[in-house]
């Protein structure tokens, strides 16, 4: 959904319109600032804990050496310096 407003900032404050106010309430943003621009991004909290993906990923890539990783680096950074 693309909402598009023209507001005004009062006291540093930017009054968020009722269309996207709802959806929007108690949620933790990401303000990235330019000179004349604003980008706000809401930040989602992860599905998992960071344990449980850690545990997902040792799962997943078991069996995998530090000598297989290695060895697929050099591999694909060929690839890159060849292209």
């Amino acid at each position: 959904m693309m909402t598009t407003k023209t507001i005004k900032i009062k006291d540093g404050m930017i009054a968020l319109p009722k269309e996207i106010k709802k959806s929007w309430e108690n949620s933790k943003v990401f303000l990235e600032c330019f000179d004349d621009s604003l980008i706000v991004k809401k930040i989602y909290s992860p599905k998992i804990s960071f344990k449980e993906m850690a545990k997902e990923f040792r799962k997943a890539f078991k069996g995998v050496t530090k000598k297989d990783i290695s060895k697929t680096l050099k591999e694909i950074r060929n690839v890159k310096l060849s292209e």
